[in-house]
């Protein structure tokens, strides 16, 4: 009789346990968890990357996940990712000159972006300390939900209540740690979005836009144009 697939053990080893009473349940919620990997739903989103002109892949995760979360427009974010980039303070490790650009990674721990975060309205959680180990994963049930930019190792992402909205599925089947996480709140982003159109210039009624050059050419007619 061969030993059952799940077993590593030799003959030798199997013989002597086949005599012993099985703990079946134990086996079967280890084979649910087998079976269960899509721990959290997946939906691609490049944040309007496309939208702005931009092709091709580049590490912009962050700008990407900052305009998911908050409703930005992408070039909105990216252009104050980039303009903090260029004039942050230089550390030892840096190597040649500042750019400003934001699609080879950002500074997170700095002051300029947490301050920026802060400006959104967004909230720091951080869910790992040092030697304690992760506790929280990329997983549904693991996440608050509402509207988060979840901080992964080189990697920053999106979850909009449980779903991933990303380039790609980086969740590594639930098995990839969260370190931490910005939140903002669904009224904080409808205070962006009035901001946003508060400041965006109207465009001209087509009506009063035809009457304006009416009055234009009425005027030429009668007094001449130079």
């Amino acid at each position: 009789m061969n030993p059952p697939i799940f077993n590593n053990l030799d003959a030798k080893r199997w013989g002597r346990a086949r005599t012993r009473p099985r703990d079946h349940s134990i086996r079967l919620e280890n084979f649910k968890t087998m079976i269960n990997d899509d721990s959290i739903s997946f939906m691609y989103n490049d944040g309007g990357r496309a939208d702005a002109g931009r092709k091709g892949h580049t590490g912009d995760c962050v700008a990407r996940a900052i305009a998911i979360a908050a409703g930005l427009p992408y070039q909105e974010v990216y252009d104050r990712m980039a303009e903090g980039n260029a004039t942050q303070r230089r550390s030892k490790h840096d190597k040649g000159k500042r750019v400003r650009t934001a699609s080879h990674g950002i500074a997170v721990k700095r002051k300029w972006f947490k301050d920026y975060m802060r400006e959104l309205g967004f909230v720091w959680t951080a869910t790992m300390e040092v030697g304690s180990g992760c506790k929280v994963h990329l997983k549904y049930d693991e996440l608050p939900k509402g509207r988060i930019v979840v901080s992964l190792s080189r990697h920053y992402a999106a979850v909009l209540n449980g779903v991933l909205h990303d380039t790609h599925d980086c969740s590594r089947g639930g098995t990839r740690c969260v370190y931490g996480y910005w939140s903002i709140s669904e009224e904080r982003v409808k205070e962006l979005r009035a901001e946003r159109e508060a400041s965006t210039p109207k465009p001209i009624d087509p009506a009063i836009m035809a009457t304006v050059q009416n009055l234009v050419r009425h005027n030429r007619l009668l007094f001449g144009s130079p």
